[in-house]
């Protein structure tokens, strides 16, 4: 069960946003997948350039409260296992999310890189999948329309790289029809996947994990990296979806909140 279009921001109660992902993970699987066996949380973290989280968490090993949440190290760099009182509940893989100079948005999944913004974005997915990670072209509202939307199609058009995905995300409201570069993407056999994208403010930290995909197959604990990626870029590969996104009313007050920041943001 992953989450694949994770933020953290410095305005979110940590305690709550782990509690919540854990929950909303198991509320999923048992809503739509429970079939008696084990499965995996895993949030695929997308931070931005003023956002690294994860190294402050494996550096510092823990939360600086007494709640009980902590974490573990795997064999790679890239991850770490959440944990509560020594009881494992999940994985978080290192990523990021790069701004283009078309304002596009990259994610780079499980990633060792540090990407800066502003380059084109042919650069920055050759960046990302010469090394064999993951690339995510990931959908933005306003972002895929007229002149970027052609940029995306024609990248979903001349890229045939098992490591460039499409992603969709909770703000994507349930009104709003596939959008066709889906289509086209999945008929040129991209995957899409999902993630709940959380916004830069305070109480949006209860999103994290109602909205992802599922996969299928082999996992190794202590590679959870290299087990996801081999699952994504494994031909035949199918995924399963699940959670919520936004309905019309919860659209127009998270937008109106994100163009209220960058107006006052401009007078100031």
């Amino acid at each position: 069960m992953v989450d694949g279009h994770v933020h953290i921001y410095d305005c979110y109660n940590l305690e709550t946003f782990f509690k919540t992902a854990v929950e909303n993970l198991e509320y999923f699987y048992d809503t739509y997948f429970s079939n008696g066996s084990t499965y995996e949380r895993i949030l695929l973290l997308t931070e931005s350039k003023t956002n690294d989280f994860f190294s402050q968490f494996k550096e510092k090993g823990c939360f600086p409260n007494d709640s009980g949440y902590h974490f573990l190290n795997t064999k790679e760099e890239v991850s770490i296992v959440l944990a509560k009182e020594n009881k494992r509940l999940g994985y978080l893989l290192r990523g990021r999310q790069i701004v283009t100079r078309e304002n596009l948005e990259v994610l780079a999944i499980g990633s060792t890189q540090t990407i800066e913004d502003g380059l084109p974005i042919e650069t920055v997915l050759e960046q990302i999948m010469e090394k064999e990670e993951i690339a995510v072209l990931a959908w933005g509202f306003g972002k895929w329309w007229f002149g970027r939307g052609k940029i995306i199609e024609r990248l979903i058009k001349n890229y045939r790289s098992p490591y460039l995905l499409v992603g969709d995300n909770s703000s994507r409201p349930t009104f709003w029809p596939m959008p066709p570069l889906f289509k086209q993407a999945q008929a040129l056999n991209i995957s899409i996947i999902n993630g709940s994208d959380p916004l830069p403010f305070a109480g949006e930290e209860t999103r994290v994990g109602s909205y992802g995909f599922s996969l299928e197959g082999d996992f190794n604990e202590n590679e959870p990296t290299q087990s996801l990626r081999d699952l994504l870029v494994s031909p035949g590969l199918k995924i399963g979806f699940f959670g919520q996104r936004d309905h019309a009313s919860s659209f127009i007050k998270r937008q109106s909140k994100i163009y209220s920041k960058k107006y006052f943001k401009r007078q100031f």
